[in-house]
């Protein structure tokens, strides 16, 4: 199965859901992580750094999802505070009928959290959760890569969010979506994995 999380940032994937792309990875499926925008060279090099994932940074956001033809799609929440990340979803969003139209994409697509779970105008309520306790300690590692971000801070919100929703879910670590439907359709997921 292919995976796309389609990010503004280096750092945003591992961060809001770095521990459900190692357990997709670990059942070896193909992770792919996309940069739509424009990423600074500093940043652009510590994303490589992390090559567990793959790192495609697209001119033409379209293409570059028409040429994995990914199974399940996560990007950032509608309502994120970081106008970036808002900018983001609505590309991804918005190219959902051309992609099942005309590309032969068919994926499920999801929203993951954001910062402590506050939008701009809404709180971010996941439905589905993915157990990530046996990869937390992979993830945080993932995160202290970014060393040009400050990653003991953003390591010390994922936990808090981590830990919120894994007691949500009955856990001890989890990561929450919320699936977008595609066309009108919408497959309530049990589980995401």
């Amino acid at each position: 199965m292919n995976i796309a999380s389609i990010v503004a940032h280096p750092d945003d994937a591992e961060i809001w859901m770095g521990g459900t792309l190692l357990s997709y990875l670990n059942k070896g499926n193909n992770i792919y992580i996309i940069y739509p925008l424009n990423i600074n060279k500093n940043r652009q090099k510590e994303a490589q750094i992390n090559r567990i994932f793959k790192s495609i940074f697209a001119e033409n956001l379209l293409d570059s999802i028409s040429s994995i033809k990914p199974n399940l799609i996560f990007t950032h929440w509608y309502d994120d505070v970081h106008e970036d990340h808002r900018k983001i979803s609505k590309m991804v969003s918005s190219m959902l009928p051309d992609l099942l139209a005309f590309r032969n994409v068919n994926p499920r697509v999801f929203y993951f959290g954001t910062y402590n779970n506050f939008g701009r105008n809404n709180i971010f309520q996941p439905i589905d959760f993915v157990d990530i306790t046996k990869y937390f300690g992979e993830k945080v590692k993932l995160i202290s890569v970014y060393k040009s971000q400050n990653p003991k801070i953003w390591i010390n919100m994922i936990k808090n969010i981590n830990s919120f929703h894994g007691q949500q879910s009955g856990v001890k670590y989890a990561e929450g979506f919320i699936e977008i439907p595609v066309m009108g359709i919408l497959k309530r997921a049990k589980e995401i994995l």
